[in-house]
């Protein structure tokens, strides 16, 4: 999924360059927020507030040329 979308957002200047690698990252903290154990794992709060605040930007983004192809 995650190199598809870099594919297809090399084609999209409105998508920013930093989307397909914070995809990645957002996975990484996915998974480490769902599954870590342990004292000293799993994420932050500031990386969860900073990973939401990304994520907002993205769907935006995202959002702005699907918006534009609807008739």
């Amino acid at each position: 999924m995650r190199s598809e979308f870099a594919r297809l957002a090399r084609a999209e200047p409105r998508i920013g360059r930093s989307f397909p690698s914070f995809l990645a990252r957002a996975c990484s903290l996915k998974e480490n927020a769902d599954y870590a154990i342990g004292h000293g794992v799993g994420i932050t709060i500031a990386e969860a507030e900073q990973a939401v605040e990304i994520a907002t930007r993205f769907v935006d983004a995202i959002a702005q040329p699907l918006d534009a192809e609807l008739p």
